[in-house]
């Protein structure tokens, strides 16, 4: 199944990214981090933030208005499980195209389970998967 996983689509999306892009997405995962350490210290903190939640939105707006949303079969996609699992051993190994697969997995299951793609946030997952982005793109810095 995963074999026959096509990762044109991906480099495309990562191939139309500006130089400010890749700037602005260094200052969300920073963003991203601050935000999953206070969720982690204090988890009613989390509830009380508003004004953190701000970051959520950022992400997910960054996500879409750069196209990095790519349209796959990631129902079946069997590294959806890492999110599922919210195991973040594999990201640190995951290639340029298959963080888009999951940043794509994180935005669509979020149709499906509320609150979904803010918890990818809240538990670090999300500054995770973007900060490997950036290693894998050469972007880090």
């Amino acid at each position: 199944m995963d074999a026959e996983l096509d990762d044109a689509p991906f480099i495309d999306a990562i191939d139309a990214m500006t130089p400010r892009d890749w700037e602005e997405l260094r200052s969300l995962v920073s963003n991203l981090d601050s935000y999953s350490r206070n969720c982690a210290r204090d988890e009613t903190a989390a509830a009380d933030a508003s004004a953190d939640l701000s970051v959520v939105g950022w992400a997910w707006d960054f996500l879409h208005d750069r196209g990095l949303i790519v349209p796959f079969n990631w129902p079946s996609w069997a590294g959806k499980a890492v999110l599922e699992l919210s195991d973040p051993r594999p990201i640190g190994h995951a290639s340029a195209a298959d963080c888009l697969r999951y940043l794509t997995v994180s935005v669509r299951a979020d149709r499906y389970v509320v609150g979904a793609f803010e918890s990818y946030v809240e538990d670090g997952l999300m500054g995770s998967l973007l900060r490997r982005l950036l290693e894998t793109t050469g972007n880090a810095s």
